[in-house]
């Protein structure tokens, strides 16, 4: 079973496939999903497509570099984000983010 090891938060509701996903935030956090019945063949390029047109219900790309290594499996993202936050009764925020991150895919030990 494939495993993908992604190293900072990763959005990626469209990357459905068979391993096991892994993120952590500049070593701060990690998360793992397993995804059954596809193979290698079918998670990497969900992955590179994903990681190349991310989607987010509150921020805006402004800026998304993506690169993917087909040989070693492993995709490097530094990705510009920013969004406007409105609160009650109080003044709009605006707030912006850079996330670098890396995602591999390799095989689950178990």
């Amino acid at each position: 079973m494939p495993l993908v090891h992604p190293r900072a938060f990763l959005r990626s509701a469209a990357v459905a496939a068979s391993g096991l996903l892994v993120a952590a935030t500049a070593g701060c956090t990690t998360r793992t999903q397993t995804f059954e019945g596809f193979g290698e063949t079918q998670l990497w390029p969900a992955m590179v497509a994903t990681a190349r047109t991310p989607s987010y219900d509150d921020w805006k790309v402004l800026g998304n570099e993506v690169y993917a290594d087909d040989e070693r499996r492993v995709i490097e993202v530094f990705r510009t984000l920013r969004r406007t936050y409105y609160s009650p009764e109080a003044e709009p925020l605006t707030e912006e983010r850079e996330w670098r991150f890396q995602i591999v895919l390799g095989d689950d030990p178990e």
